[in-house]
């Protein structure tokens, strides 16, 4: 099952009592080679000078911030790129801030195009609804056959404000709805490197997915 990487991106939310001057930060991105994209206002007397969205670019990769809420994203089509330049990122402005405590989460988020040669995408959904207790009773609420257009999943025994947490959403890829299936996933840690584990295992969930379209093909 061939699938495309639509978007990439990993960040992290630091720790700390102030927000980070945007002057100072795009110094440190530039010396990672990055041109600069944003237009920050001059330097001001005792001020800080903050901003949200993206800030630099080099080749394919975007490096988004967001200073009051101590945020340094980049975001890459090449998952390998994009977790090279995180790493080199995220260190160079740990150790460029001493306001900086460490890291309060890393992030991971992807939206993924799995194309679908061997079944229907609208189809395989309106077979797995058979038998959903929630899809009868509106069905039946509203008078019409209804199906589950697709699947929201979250990590048990968290919330969306957490510094754990995950939220991936399946559902057919609204342009291609009868040839593709759309994936995005929102992955939250303390730990780095169970972030990079997940960023480096996505094969793993495309192919979850197929063997599920294959055993509900069978049944």
């Amino acid at each position: 099952m061939d699938y495309s990487v639509k978007f990439f991106r990993m960040a992290v939310r630091f720790l700390g009592a102030t927000r980070m001057d945007l002057h100072e930060l795009l110094d440190q991105i530039r010396s990672l080679g990055y041109t600069i994209t944003a237009q920050p206002p001059p330097r001001g007397f005792k001020t800080q000078i903050g901003v949200s969205g993206v800030v630099a670019a080099k080749g394919g990769v975007a490096i988004d911030v967001d200073t009051d809420r101590l945020i340094v994203g980049v975001s890459s089509p090449e998952p390998a790129e994009c977790i090279d330049e995180f790493l080199a990122l995220e260190k160079l402005v740990a150790s460029s801030f001493d306001s900086l405590k460490g890291a309060y989460f890393y992030e991971l988020l992807v939206e993924l195009e799995i194309k679908c040669s061997n079944f229907e995408p609208m189809e395989f959904l309106q077979r797995v609804s058979k038998g959903i207790i929630i899809a009868e009773k509106m069905s039946s609420a509203l008078g019409e056959q209804l199906f589950v257009f697709g699947y929201r999943l979250a990590r048990e025994g968290t919330s969306p404000e957490d510094s754990e947490w995950v939220d991936v959403e399946i559902i057919p890829y609204l342009i291609r709805a009868h040839s593709s299936m759309y994936i995005s996933i929102v992955y939250r840690s303390k730990d780095l490197e169970k972030v990079i584990e997940k960023s480096k295992n996505l094969d793993v969930l495309v192919k979850t997915l197929n063997e599920l379209m294959s055993v509900s093909r069978e049944s």
